[in-house]
């Protein structure tokens, strides 16, 4: 199973905090949030986002609630450090590896602190 969000805009070096809660019973998840740049039309190509950043959240089930509802969170700043500056973001859940039900529930991202003034 696989659910990409849609594209959302972002504030570069803003500090932005990523949860939701999670029930498995069996699958195994990842999560990554990744950030895009528009990327010119070139060499006959179309103008087209492409990725500049990425923050993976690495989940683990804990032992006392495994088949219960999880709370996973990640603070993130998204910032490349050159020209190829993030301009929107989506989120990417993934269950894998075996058969079985996942519930997702209260994905949000919000912004809890802006950008530095450079």
């Amino acid at each position: 199973m696989i659910y990409y969000s849609a594209l959302f805009p972002i504030e570069e070096g803003a500090t932005y905090r990523f949860s939701v809660r999670a029930k498995t019973a069996a699958p195994a998840l990842k999560i990554f949030i990744k950030c895009y740049n528009e990327f010119p039309r070139k060499w006959g190509f179309d103008a087209q986002p492409r990725e500049v950043y990425r923050a993976p959240l690495h989940v683990t089930v804990p032992e006392e609630n495994p088949r219960g509802w999880n709370t996973y969170t990640r603070d993130f700043v998204p910032y490349t450090g050159n020209r190829n500056h993030p301009r929107s973001c989506r989120v990417m859940l993934y269950a894998y590896l075996h058969a079985g039900v996942v519930h997702w529930d209260d994905v949000v991202i919000r912004k809890i602190k802006d950008a530095p003034k450079r």
